[in-house]
């Protein structure tokens, strides 16, 4: 499995205390049982005064003139830098940066860019597996700092920062190899759930199963809509004609009922006098029959 590589990058303003924080480090680590190299880059001290830079070897201690005010070498500001003096330190430890668990620079400088040979190792102690931090200068941190986080250290941070890289450092490759696994594992089962699924979900025809009808485009549902719409409409219209029919035959039966009743209650009336009047002609005969004594 490929490990990505991690580094963590300090910058600051100078005497922002980049190399005190890198040596504390150092030492608390060490003590630690962590396998740190690289190098550090402390001022070199005379009378009080800052005099140049050495550079010193963090595993074996060795030690050589990074930087003077004397003559001799490209010039940084004030000071003249030994090329050769800082090579022959840095050069060795950064060919065995994978040797360690933590590998310090101090610095990513204008003085150490001097040498060539520096610059052409750089990349491959940034990819390596090792925990790189360094101290970079902040014109060189928009060319480096990409390959990493990056700390910017001030008097206010510097113990949290201090606290924070330590924390980072104290964490063992098998911790990370663990959380890689963990996460290339479950990338590796998510990508072939999707898969399953895919092939699950896809349509399968057999020999015997009839294609599926194709669909029919929109013109044409849009089409059957309005047919079916005047086929609603005539049948409303026949239900209504049927009904308005029906409506009419019963108004012309009640009508035809309504005439022939009162005919039929004249006749009575008519059949009640017929009935009626030689019965009152009888009884009147009778009443004269009576009077002239027949």
């Amino acid at each position: 499995m490929v490990i990505m590589p991690r580094n963590i990058f300090i910058s600051g303003l100078p005497k922002s205390g980049k190399t005190t924080l890198l040596q504390k480090l150092v030492e608390e680590l060490k003590k630690s049982g962590k396998k740190v190299g690289g190098f550090l880059s402390p001022a070199s001290l005379e009378h009080g005064s800052r005099e140049g830079f050495i550079v010193e070897d963090i595993e074996t201690g060795k030690k050589a003139q990074l930087a003077s005010l004397s003559s001799g070498g490209p010039k940084v500001g004030k000071y003249c830098v030994k090329v050769k003096e800082f090579e022959s330190i840095a050069i060795p430890a950064m060919n065995k940066v994978d040797k360690y668990d933590v590998f310090v620079m101090d610095e990513i400088g204008r003085m150490e860019m001097k040498s060539k040979k520096f610059v052409n190792l750089l990349d491959k102690v940034f990819e390596s597996k090792t925990l790189v931090i360094a101290s970079i200068s902040e014109e060189y941190a928009p060319t480096y700092g990409f390959q990493g986080e990056i700390f910017l250290l001030t008097q206010t941070n510097r113990e949290a920062v201090y606290l924070e890289l330590l924390r980072k450092a104290m964490e063992t490759p098998a911790e990370i190899v663990k959380q890689s696994d963990v996460v290339g594992a479950a990338q590796e089962v998510q990508t072939k759930h999707m898969e399953a699924r895919a092939i699950s979900e896809a349509p399968s025809l057999s020999s015997s199963q009839k294609p599926t009808p194709a669909a029919k485009a929109p013109s044409e549902e849009k089409k059957e809509k309005p047919a079916k719409k005047g086929k609603k409409e005539k049948e409303k219209k026949e239900t209504k004609g049927s009904a308005g029919k029906k409506a009419k035959g019963k108004k012309k039966s009640e009508k035809e009922k309504s005439e022939k009743e009162p005919k039929e209650e004249k006749a009575q009336v008519e059949n009640k006098e017929e009935k009626k009047g030689p019965e009152e002609k009888k009884g009147l005969l009778g009443k004269i029959r009576n009077l002239i004594g027949i």
